[in-house]
């Protein structure tokens, strides 16, 4: 239930985000397109930062294999 509360948090939030930062359109497949862009990089550059922040802090480098550690 935890994971599933941060989650919907972060939806909301990349929606937030997006919604502000995109430019006001009038045609409404423009402003769909712009607003999954912009959520779809704002969630991209969130993950890449994450990662880079988990691979700076260890000394052995990141293997993207699933496993815990």
């Amino acid at each position: 239930m935890w994971e599933l509360s941060h989650g919907l948090e972060w939806v909301a939030a990349t929606g937030l985000v997006a919604t502000l930062m995109a430019p006001a359109v009038t045609a409404v497949w423009l402003a769909i397109l712009i607003f999954v862009a912009l959520a779809f990089a704002i969630v991209l550059l969130l993950s890449i930062t994450a990662a880079a922040r988990r691979a700076c802090r260890s000394n052995k480098p990141c293997a993207f294999t699933g496993n815990a550690r």
